[in-house]
């Protein structure tokens, strides 16, 4: 599987990277073990979990890590392995309740390094911002928990461009390590981000993008196959209705029709195209895939090594 490098750190992950909604089960670990087992065997090696994965089963621990951690220790360590999670998510009973303190950072890593097993977070992620807070002080703690061992690298998930750039001033002027990367919905597909019923929530629009380009800041993207959008399209020969709310966007169509014809000329799945959109940008990107069997995990892993030029990306987003 196709690596790159995120900017500024040793990290090489692979272009695609395991979600971690498939592995955030308590009663299961054959099927837990066994995506790790395929998603490995593939060749990938970036792992995404959260602290709050699994916290809404009934044991309200974080399933996720602790899933990762045992399938670690099962598969004899993390040699090679890229592990990230993700800290300062609401509690899920009072979303507007902000989590950006340091002792609520620091009480989310040690509770995910602990159910990891693992010395270090090589890439954590704040899951959540709070405008509210300073960028300093959040800059300023990460750092201190570098220093400590507890992480290696530090990233956004679901903040605003505006947030991370002052965030990244801030670092530049102070001298100390910035965000890594952003974590963002972000797929082929156009989505009516209102749609979303998970609040506090980022998706990749023209500003993110051109920030994305401008400051060369890589991209990890979540819901990087639109729910599986273009696949159900060209299996029904249409826009599947189940998705229609958030994928519903009349641009889709121009935008399937596209798909599949440069998949014709290169041999693909029109699955892989959507993603190598994603995947062939001219900064760093990931695309988290979510595949809850074997099946689904290796019918994604085409897509990693898919070369796209710039006037094929320019001729997918032909509507913009």
């Amino acid at each position: 599987m196709r690596r790159t490098e995120i900017p500024g750190t040793d990290l090489r992950p692979a272009v695609l990277c395991m979600g971690g909604g498939a592995i955030s089960r308590e009663d299961d670990d054959a099927l837990v073990f066994s995506l790790l087992d395929a998603y490995r065997g593939l060749g990938g090696n970036f792992f995404d979990s959260a602290n709050i994965y699994g916290k809404w089963l009934p044991s309200g621990r974080n399933a996720c890590d602790a899933n990762i951690g045992r399938w670690l220790r099962r598969a004899g360590g993390r040699d090679g392995l890229i592990i990230a999670t993700k800290a300062a998510h609401p509690p899920l009973a009072d979303m507007s309740h902000s989590r950006l303190g340091r002792g609520d950072l620091e009480a989310d890593i040690d509770e995910s390094l602990l159910a990891l097993g693992c010395g270090a977070i090589d890439l954590l992620y704040l899951h959540r911002d709070d405008p509210s807070v300073p960028v300093e002080a959040i800059v300023d703690d990460l750092n201190d928990f570098v220093k400590m061992g507890k992480i290696r690298y530090f990233a956004a998930s679901n903040w605003t461009p505006a947030r991370i750039a002052e965030a990244q001033a801030y670092a530049a002027k102070s001298g100390k390590m910035g965000f890594a990367a952003n974590q963002v919905r972000w797929s082929y597909a156009v989505c009516d981000k209102d749609s979303f019923d998970i609040p506090l929530t980022e998706t990749m629009d023209e500003a993110a993008l051109h920030y994305h380009r401008e400051s060369g800041l890589a991209a990890i993207a979540y819901e990087s196959q639109a729910r599986g959008f273009f696949q159900k399209y060209a299996a029904a020969g249409a826009a599947p209705p189940a998705l229609a709310k958030a994928y519903g966007a009349p641009a889709n169509a121009g935008r399937f029709e596209r798909a599949s014809r440069l998949a014709r000329e290169l041999g693909a799945k029109v699955g892989d195209v959507a993603l190598g959109y994603v995947l062939n940008q001219p900064f760093a990107t990931v695309a988290i895939i979510g595949g809850r069997t074997v099946e689904q995990l290796r019918d994604s892993a085409t897509a990693a090594d898919l070369r796209l030029t710039a006037e094929q990306i320019a001729y997918l987003r032909a509507d913009g």
